[in-house]
């Protein structure tokens, strides 16, 4: 199963890195000297859609990026009058407290 533009395959990515938070989460301890077990899990996912991990991190990267913009967004405006349009922002939701922001 190669990657689209198909919405189930975006969503079903998104929800299998949530399932594996060493590949998000820097609040673990060891976050940070796991880059090879990161690599293995990035490649155990690829394999499940049929491409490279680097691909799959690649793609998974790409959506961070677009919550992080919707997230500057939503504190620009405020909660009360933001409401994200796009369409893996509740999917993406797990990411809240841990992306930080760019100075």
């Amino acid at each position: 199963m190669a990657f689209s533009r198909h919405n189930i395959e975006k969503r079903r990515l998104i929800e299998l890195v949530r399932l594996n938070p060493i590949l998000w989460d820097c609040r673990l301890p060891h976050y940070k000297r796991s880059d090879k077990r990161k690599a293995i899990k990035w490649n155990e996912l690829g394999r499940l859609f049929n491409v490279n991990g680097e691909r799959v991190q690649r793609t998974f990267t790409s959506l961070r990026e677009i919550f992080r913009r919707e997230l500057n967004h939503e504190k620009m405006l405020g909660t009360a009058r933001f409401k994200s349009k796009w369409e893996y922002y509740d999917a993406m939701a797990f990411l809240k407290e841990v992306i930080r922001e760019r100075k």
